[in-house]
């Protein structure tokens, strides 16, 4: 059953999931993409798909997503929040390096 509430909550998923993947992108077009950066990466795409079964799941049983949603918005917020810190951690790292 589709609600415009699923239909929202699919998309900023999705949304996310495009964010991950343009993180990854970016890293690997400057050269940039250390272990450390590989293993953030892949647990946020694991966190995000966690999330989407869950989601797809409920909308499959015809479930309002209201009762994931503290569940799902907490995790997506953890995601989310935590890639705007890597940014953040990757442009400070890369202004050190361009200091003399």
């Amino acid at each position: 059953m589709t609600t415009p509430e699923n239909e929202r909550a699919k998309k900023e998923l999705d949304d996310l999931g495009l964010r991950i993947k343009s993180q990854l992108k970016a890293l690997q077009e400057r050269g940039e993409l250390a272990a450390a950066h590989v293993a953030y990466l892949k647990d946020a795409k694991d966190k995000h798909a966690e999330i989407e079964k869950k989601l797809e799941a409920a909308i499959r049983a015809g479930k309002p997503i209201a009762a994931l949603k503290e569940e799902v918005q907490r995790d997506y917020n953890a995601i989310f929040e935590g890639l705007a810190r890597f940014a953040q951690s990757l442009d400070a790292d890369a202004m050190k390096a361009k200091r003399p």
